[in-house]
């Protein structure tokens, strides 16, 4: 990070780039999320602009203004004098990226911050047992993870099949006693890992020994 610009005066040079020029909207948005904004009222002008921006609609002070006015939003920001304010912030919009990338670090190292007390609490918590904070702690810094991806979210269920699909009937691993598993996955392919996922006690544990069994008798 620049240590000679903070998190929230990048912010409005992102803010300021965005209302100058049209390029700079798409630069910023591939190099950071709009929820990567931590002041709320700057996320809130951020996805105005990028929604006008998408609907080809004129990006600058006044359009952004009044479609904040007709979202109801308008006054939350701090009125068209903050965003006037925001207008001519940054010298020039080429370096709209550098302090995206700045914004989106920041971004990255909040979300860390955040998963990092998720899961200090967990394992304080003397209701949980050890998998249930494992469990916790794996969900939550998937989801961290997940919060700092910039562009298209993957959609696992489309890959899943694509994936299976890519496999083929043809190509048949060791088999498990469980049938349709089996059918589904076509066996298990050595060198693979695979994932079980459940809620806390309803026998993860009992079926990855089971599994486990079946493939070390293969």
């Amino acid at each position: 990070m620049n240590d000679t610009v903070t998190p929230i005066d990048a912010e409005r040079h992102v803010l300021s780039a965005m209302l100058t020029s049209l390029n700079a909207v798409w630069e910023v948005t591939a190099t950071m999320r709009v929820s990567d904004m931590g002041e709320p009222r700057h996320e809130t002008i951020a996805q105005a602009i990028y929604d006008l921006a998408t609907s080809d609609e004129i990006v600058g002070p006044i359009a952004v203004t009044s479609e904040l006015e007709r979202r109801g939003e308008l006054n939350r920001i701090g009125g068209p004098a903050y965003l006037f304010t925001l207008d001519g912030f940054t010298p020039t919009p080429a370096n709209a990226a550098f302090y995206a990338a700045i914004v989106h670090d920041t971004a990255k190292r909040r979300r860390a911050g955040v998963a990092a007390e998720q899961i200090r609490q967990a394992v304080t918590d003397k209701t949980l047992d050890v998998d249930d904070v494992l469990d916790r702690a794996r969900a939550v810094l998937e989801q961290a993870v997940h919060d700092t991806v910039v562009g298209q979210d993957p959609d696992p269920q489309a890959e899943l099949l694509e994936a299976l699909e890519s496999v083929g009937t043809a190509a048949i691993g060791y088999p498990s006693r469980f049938h349709d598993l089996n059918e589904h996955m076509h066996g298990f392919q050595p060198g693979a890992l695979y994932v079980i996922g459940a809620r806390p006690g309803v026998g993860k544990s009992a079926v990855a020994l089971q599994l486990a069994t079946d493939l070390a008798k293969n």
